[in-house]
C-alpha cells in the first residue's frame, strides 16, 4: 500500500501543485515511536474534480521541534520534490512562538527567505476559539467547589450550556474540509460580537473591527445583574437575589466574560487587512461598490497579484 497505492497518489499530487496555487497546514507531534513528526496538509484546486481538496501532502521526521529544524526539512521536502515555494499562497500553523514568533518563527523564516508573496492570515482561530472557552470554564478549580454545593454547580453549568454554544458554533463551521476562507472574518466579527452581548450594552456592538478589537469594557458593560447567565442561572437569580453564592457567582462570571472577551481582542485577527479582503469572494456580496474595492486590493502586488496572469485586466474583469 504504502510503496505502491502511496507512492503513486503522493506523486499525482505533487504534479499537479508544481504547476497550481496551494496552500498547507503543518503541525508538529510526536509519533507512537517518540519520533517528532512533521506533518503536512496541502490544499488546492483540482480541474479534474473542479473544485478545491485537501490532501495529505508528507509526513517528516524532525530531529528537533525548533523552528530552523521544521524549516530545514521543509524546505529539503519542496526541493525534493521540486515543489516551487512561488506556487505557494499561505500556510495554517497553531500560534505558538516556533511556529508563528515575528522575529524568527517558522512562518517568517519561509516568508523571509524562500516565499516573500507568502500571504498572513494568522494563526489558527479554532485553537484561539478552544483557549477562550477553556478561559471560560475553568474545570479544576470548578470540579473543587460544586459538588458541595448544588446551587453554585447550577449556576454554573446555567452559563457554560448558555455560552460555550457561541464559541463551539464557529470552531464546527471551520473544522471540515470545505474551503470557507471567505468566511473567516466575517464569523470572526460574528462570534466577538455574540460574546461580547452577553456582558456589554448593545449599543456598543455596533461598531467596526478595529473598535471593537481596540474597545475598553469598564464603562461599556451591562449592570452586574444584567448579564447574560442562562436560562436556569436567571431563574436561581430571581429565586435567590442576596444570596452569597450567586453574588459570588455574578462577580466570577464578569471576570471570566472580560478574561475571555480580552483573549479573543489579541489572538483574533479581526482587523486584518488580508482576512477583509478575502470575504469579498464570498458569491453573497457581489454587486457593492465595497467588494470591488476589496478585489482589488486582493489582486494587487501586496497580497495575491503574483498569481495574476499578466495579461488580466483586473479592474475590468472586477467591473
Amino acid at each position: 500500500m504504502v510503496q505502491g497505492l502511496g507512492h503513486t497518489f503522493s506523486e499525482r499530487t505533487f504534479q499537479r501543485i508544481r504547476s497550481s496555487p496551494f496552500s498547507i497546514n503543518l503541525d508538529e507531534s510526536t509519533s507512537n515511536s517518540n519520533k517528532k513528526v512533521l506533518s503536512i496538509l496541502v490544499s488546492y484546486f483540482n480541474q479534474e474534480l473542479n473544485r478545491v481538496v485537501v490532501e495529505h501532502l508528507g509526513s517528516i521526521e524532525v530531529i528537533k521541534g525548533t523552528a530552523y529544524h521544521l524549516e530545514t526539512a521543509l524546505v529539503t521536502f519542496f526541493k525534493d520534490h521540486q515543489i516551487p515555494f512561488s506556487n505557494m499562497v499561505s500556510m495554517m500553523l497553531d500560534s505558538c512562538n516556533v511556529m508563528r514568533g515575528s522575529k524568527s518563527g517558522l512562518e517568517t523564516r519561509i516568508r523571509d527567505k524562500h516565499c516573500q508573496t507568502l500571504l498572513d492570515i494568522d494563526g489558527d482561530s479554532c485553537h484561539h476559539i478552544h483557549n477562550a472557552a477553556k478561559r471560560e470554564k475553568r474545570k479544576e478549580r470548578v470540579v473543587k467547589k460544586v459538588w458541595f454545593e448544588s446551587l453554585n454547580t447550577n449556576l454554573h453549568l446555567s452559563v457554560y450550556l448558555g455560552v460555550l454554544p457561541i464559541l463551539k458554533e464557529y470552531v464546527m463551521v471551520f473544522q471540515g474540509s470545505q474551503t470557507l476562507v471567505h468566511k473567516l472574518h466575517d464569523k470572526q466579527f460574528e462570534v466577538v460580537t455574540s460574546f461580547m452581548a452577553c456582558f456589554i450594552k448593545a449599543e456598543h456592538l455596533h461598531t467596526t473591527p478595529k473598535k471593537l478589537v481596540e474597545m475598553e469594557f469598564s464603562d461599556k458593560m451591562l449592570p452586574l445583574r444584567e448579564l447574560y447567565v442562562g436560562p436556569l442561572a436567571e431563574k436561581l437569580k430571581t429565586e435567590h437575589p442576596q444570596h452569597l453564592i450567586v453574588l459570588q457567582f455574578l462577580n466570577t462570571v464578569k471576570t471570566a466574560y472580560i478574561s475571555t472577551a480580552a483573549y479573543m481582542q489579541k489572538k483574533l485577527p479581526l482587523n486584518s487587512r488580508t482576512l477583509q479582503a478575502l470575504s469579498a469572494l464570498d458569491p453573497l456580496v457581489r454587486g457593492h461598490s465595497e467588494t470591488g474595492i476589496l478585489l482589488k486590493r486582493l489582486s494587487g502586488p501586496e497580497m495575491m497579484g503574483h498569481l495574476v496572469p499578466p495579461q488580466c485586466d483586473v479592474p475590468l474583469e472586477v467591473v
